[in-house]
């Protein structure tokens, strides 16, 4: 294999690992939180799947608004708007969900 194809193939190889270990929840649902009014509900909503075995189905990230800053802390699951999220409640949720 001529130094062209190696650099390509190393290139790929770190592209995929990258895809991997960024997106470890490649084909996972994912569960938003409202960044602007719900940012310090994340830690709780990564608590949340975590307790719950569900790390590897649901991805849980920081998005832009939601729409209803009057009801934080405000999520997203399913395409669903939630609204005066609470620990509780997510896990209800998640557990309704199925995964």
């Amino acid at each position: 294999m001529d130094a062209r194809k190696t650099r390509w193939v190393a290139v790929l190889a770190a592209l995929a690992l990258g895809i991997f270990l960024a997106g470890a929840a490649l084909g996972a649902e994912k569960l938003l939180v409202c960044g602007p009014c719900s940012r310090s509900f994340l830690p709780v909503a990564e608590k949340a799947v975590a307790d719950l075995g569900l790390s590897g189905k649901v991805q849980v990230a920081k998005t832009s608004c939601l729409g209803d800053c009057a009801g934080a802390p405000v999520l997203e699951f399913r395409g669903q708007v939630y609204s005066r999220m609470t620990e509780g409640k997510l896990k209800d949720l998640l557990r309704k969900a199925k995964l």
